[in-house]
């Protein structure tokens, strides 16, 4: 069971814009909305721990390393405008779209 905690878009995050995220293709190319994102310990130095999904995709796609890209921090938000606020919380923690907002993910203990 996941409990959701409500941020909203005044968060006094300052958001990291420097460094690649790790995205669904079709969030770029299709224009699909990010319904899931998470951020976990990076990579490489360019990596900024950042991972985004539609939150819809099945096992076998997420499997398959070729629908994922490695993309511009600055420039998914500046194709999604709503994960801006976002960008600055440190690792780990997931995000996911929740009825008009995006909302920290948080196990029950």
């Amino acid at each position: 069971m996941t409990q959701h905690t409500e941020l909203n878009g005044n968060s006094s995050h300052s958001p990291i814009l420097l460094g690649y995220v790790i995205v669904n293709k079709e969030l770029i190319d299709d224009g699909k909305s990010i319904g899931y994102f998470y951020r976990e310990t990076p990579d490489s130095s360019e990596d900024s721990g950042w991972r985004f999904f539609t939150g819809k995709e099945t096992q076998e796609f997420v499997d398959n390393a070729e629908n994922f890209v490695l993309y511009s921090a600055s420039k998914l938000a500046a194709l999604h405008p709503a994960i801006l606020p976002f960008l600055g919380l440190n690792a780990p923690v997931e995000l996911e779209w929740y009825e008009d907002d995006y909302v920290i993910v948080e196990e029950e203990q």
